[in-house]
């Protein structure tokens, strides 16, 4: 049986947390899934910082989301933790990093612009795979609409 992996994403309207495993032929099993709202890009949009109230709640989140996968035999160091724009706009995005890795344990690795492009055109590819219609054989266009960002990827 293959080892579980887990990922987080701490986006501008929500914490997700995704358990899963693969198997020697690259397929992809979820075991287990989560997804808490968060106001966070109201905050960073707004008034350019992560509030404290808004600290705490992704301390909150992501305190359960460590006991979450606690029960897949995985700690914080053996996940993937990304944020995104709200974090990247973020005046105080190190110390709100630093307070998540001292107080949790989660090491927060904020994701730029190009990256999260790149990982949406992976994602949005691996859901089309077995699609009628192949995308590869001319022009396409992606749009990702997020909770802070528009994206067109051509």
């Amino acid at each position: 049986m293959a080892t579980p992996e887990s990922v987080i994403e701490i986006g501008s309207t929500g914490v997700r947390l995704l358990v899963s495993e693969f198997s020697p032929d690259g397929k992809q099993s979820i075991l287990d899934r989560s997804e808490m709202p968060l106001h966070l890009g109201k905050d960073v949009f707004t008034e350019g910082v992560i509030s404290q109230e808004t600290q705490n709640r992704i301390i909150q989140i992501l305190k359960r989301y460590k006991e979450q996968i606690a029960g897949w035999g995985l700690t914080p160091q053996d996940c993937s933790c990304f944020a995104t724009s709200a974090f990247r706009d973020a005046k105080n995005a190190d110390p709100v990093m630093d307070r998540i890795l001292v107080q949790v344990g989660f090491h927060v690795r904020i994701v730029d612009g190009i990256e999260e492009n790149k990982l949406m055109y992976l994602a949005v590819s691996d859901c089309l795979k077995n699609s009628p219609v192949d995308y590869t054989k001319g022009d396409s266009v992606f749009l990702e609409v997020g909770g802070s960002t528009t994206e067109l990827m051509l």
